[in-house]
């Protein structure tokens, strides 16, 4: 797995590079001490990006991410790491016993697994959804998942919580554009007029656009 922490921004060209290396891509060079042979290295791999900012700004990316945004801990919760370890030492068996119940459900069910639709990152959703009857069991219940596989989550409870992800990416990166207040300015105000939309050029757009603009946003680039 490609781990990249603490990020507070990423180039375009970075992103598209993340975008081939989760969904599998390839590069051809000379094979060395050799004149004609070609050799091709092909890879795919997880990849775990980590920051405050929304990494999601880009719409690839964006919809090959499961994106989750973690609670800020607040001050009488903090552990020094001295107290922190021993405490994971102790829930770590029972995490992996969890895992591997994930693996040992998925591996059983998903040769005849079959699902009516699939999203994009199609593989990996076949491969939640297989995996989903181990999770959401309490305490001891979930022993019994490998014979009683139907109790837990749903393959269903997983696409729909995919999907639910994919839809927070697509607002996170609606509201990291520029144009976006403005443009909801001139609907909401369209919206109040008896023809309840807005009509002209692309000309009168851009100063309506303007008008709703900060100085800094008019200079952006985009």
């Amino acid at each position: 797995m490609v781990g990249i922490d603490k990020l507070s921004r990423m180039l375009e060209e970075l992103m598209d590079a993340l975008c081939r290396l989760e969904t599998g891509t390839g590069i051809g060079k000379r094979q060395l001490y050799t004149d004609a042979e070609e050799v091709i290295f092909s890879t795919a791999r997880p990849v775990l990006l980590n920051g405050i900012p929304s990494m999601l700004a880009h719409g690839d990316l964006a919809d090959r991410a499961i994106s989750i945004t973690l609670p800020s801990i607040p001050d009488h919760r903090r552990l020094p790491e001295g107290e922190l370890w021993p405490d994971f030492d102790v829930a770590a068996p029972g995490i992996l016993a969890l895992l591997l119940d994930g693996i040992a459900t998925a591996l059983l069910l998903l040769p005849t697994l079959r699902l009516k639709e699939l999203p994009r990152m199609a593989d990996f959703a076949r491969l939640a959804c297989a995996a989903a009857p181990a999770f959401g069991w309490t305490g001891d219940d979930r022993l019994a998942c490998a014979a009683a596989p139907a109790f837990g989550w749903t393959g269903d409870d997983m696409l729909k919580a995919i999907e639910d992800n994919r839809g927070v990416a697509v607002d996170a990166i609606i509201d990291a554009e520029s144009l976006v207040d403005p443009i909801r300015a001139i609907a909401a105000a369209a919206a109040g007029t008896t023809a309840q939309e807005w009509r002209g050029t692309a000309t009168a757009l851009l100063n309506e656009i303007k008008k709703r603009a900060s100085p800094e946003q008019q200079r952006k680039p985009g």
